[in-house]
């Protein structure tokens, strides 16, 4: 897999630069350009001074250099989901949280989940499936509403989480990496990052 870290330009951002922050169906089109069709799985998460884009398939870059006042500079680095039972990792998620709900039909729905509580227990029963387990979380943009309007209008329930997790599943917890967690993976959520606890 690779991780790709896109830092941004730090003078005033150029026209497509503001229209992908204005946008995140602009944004995903934009970082979409750096792989083959099908692109594989890919997803992103923009900060505010840099765009994290994890992929499966190695990216090409080269066409940002043709986009005035973009990126400063890119990294791209591969790395093997390799971990190890007990261990003690940094982690931050911006995720798009989800809860079936069924109608008097027993018609599904997927909807977003909004309470701070309902949040935490949806990321515990992830972890209980997903080979980890929380040590300690915090949480910020609980209930944030995200609209997209491209291709179709779509609204995303939004929560990040930052923190500290326990690997209990070595395998299951690498197969949670890859996929993501929540919805709408396209659109700027989903991408869990974990970096070593230790120093």
């Amino acid at each position: 897999m690779y991780l790709s870290k896109l830092s941004l330009y730090s003078g005033f951002p150029g026209k497509m630069l503001a229209k992908d922050f204005g946008s995140f169906y602009s944004m995903h089109q934009t970082l979409w350009r750096a792989f083959p069709q099908p692109p594989g799985r890919v997803m992103f998460r923009a900060e505010r001074d840099h765009v994290l884009v994890q992929s499966d398939l190695q990216p090409d870059w080269k066409f940002l250099d043709s986009i005035p006042c973009y990126a400063d500079s890119v990294q791209v680095k591969n790395f093997d989901l390799e971990f190890v039972e007990g261990q003690v990792l940094l982690f931050r998620l911006r995720a798009n949280p989800k809860k079936n709900v069924y109608d008097n039909n027993g018609k599904k729905q997927r909807l977003g989940i909004l309470g701070e509580k309902e949040c935490l227990d949806w990321l515990k029963y992830k972890g209980e499936i997903g080979g980890f387990s929380l040590l300690e979380v915090m949480m910020t943009r609980c209930g944030a509403i995200w609209k997209v309007e491209k291709p179709k209008k779509i609204t995303l329930a939004v929560a990040q989480f930052d923190g500290y997790l326990k690997v209990t599943d070595p395998q299951l917890f690498a197969q949670t990496i890859q996929h993501g967690l929540g919805g709408g993976k396209s659109f700027g959520v989903g991408l869990i990052s974990v970096a070593s606890a230790e120093g």
